[in-house]
């Protein structure tokens, strides 16, 4: 995959720092360019050329580019490139037109304000299921300017028809960056519950549970040696909840970054972007960069 430019979207909050260093790290082994996209309120309805709005947009002016010189630092002294963009509006719509703008290959945003069903922000959500370029969201939860390693790869699959494009993806980001990949997959354990629990045959589950294991082992293997990713590691998981599963397990592995297509199903897959993807990005402790399925299928 080739990524020369990377819109880079910053608020004015301590988090804007992790997003950025992120980016320009990215950037900095990419040999690509930075845009620091920052979007500025719209001015209430009939309050245009009001005193008051026109002092309250000269202060937030004023602290949008004392913010920008401080974020251009980290950008500036890794030597990449970068410009910095302002437009007037809701975020959930200004991301989208600055990254056609710019004709930006990635974009990093910050997983924004938790939603309570979602787990992020309802602007991360609507860019993820309307972008047609990657999306790598940097999670903006608890401690502000954390840093995340980016060693290894955590790559699923859920042996879908895009699992082996996305897993391409990785494979070429993954030689670009000079790191590991863990290709890994997510089981649903057999449960001895109701019925079942009382009969016999129960005692064989744990023997069922080790063939599940093995199979799905296999296939993953295989899987990634068909497209190249001979030294890829293969991690097999249970739980009834994957997205919390692989967030656990990039945890434990020590993966700086889990990267995935976009798992919308169905009729409208160009739109939906799937229950596990939506739910691994709110709840995943590292970055997670999802590739859309109108990108796989373009590329």
């Amino acid at each position: 995959m080739s990524i020369r430019h990377i819109l880079t979207c910053v608020d004015l909050s301590p988090h804007a720092v992790s997003v950025t260093t992120v980016a320009s790290r990215l950037a900095e082994r990419l040999g690509a360019d930075i845009t620091l996209f920052h979007t500025d309120p719209n001015p209430p309805a009939g309050a245009e050329d009001s005193t008051l709005w026109r002092r309250f947009a000269a202060g937030y002016a004023a602290g949008r580019e004392q913010a920008a010189d401080r974020l251009g630092e980290d950008v500036r002294g890794r030597g990449v490139g970068f410009d910095f963009l302002t437009l007037i509006g809701a975020p959930r719509h200004t991301i989208l037109e600055a990254a056609q703008f710019k004709h930006t290959d990635l974009i990093v945003l910050g997983s924004g304000v938790e939603d309570e069903d979602r787990g992020i922000g309802s602007t991360v959500s609507r860019v993820l299921r309307l972008a047609e370029v990657p999306v790598l969201v940097v999670p903006t939860r608890g401690e502000p300017q954390r840093r995340w390693d980016l060693d290894r790869i955590l790559a699923p699959s859920d042996f879908q028809e895009t699992s082996e494009a996305g897993l391409r993806r990785v494979r070429d980001l993954a030689h670009t960056l000079g790191c590991g990949v863990s290709v890994a997959t997510v089981v649903h354990w057999p449960r001895k519950t109701g019925f079942l629990a009382v009969q016999d045959g129960a005692a064989e589950i744990p023997e069922l549970i080790a063939h599940l294991v093995e199979d799905a082992r296999i296939a993953l293997v295989e899987q990634a040696r068909s497209v190249g990713l001979t030294t890829a590691l293969p991690h097999v998981v249970g739980g009834d909840r994957p997205a919390d599963a692989l967030a656990d397990l990039a945890l434990e592995l020590g993966c700086g970054l889990i990267a995935l297509p976009s798992l919308g199903k169905g009729a409208l897959a160009r739109i939906l972007l799937g229950s596990t993807t939506e739910r691994l990005v709110g709840v995943s402790p590292v970055p997670v960069l999802v590739f859309p399925r109108a990108y796989l299928e373009h590329s």
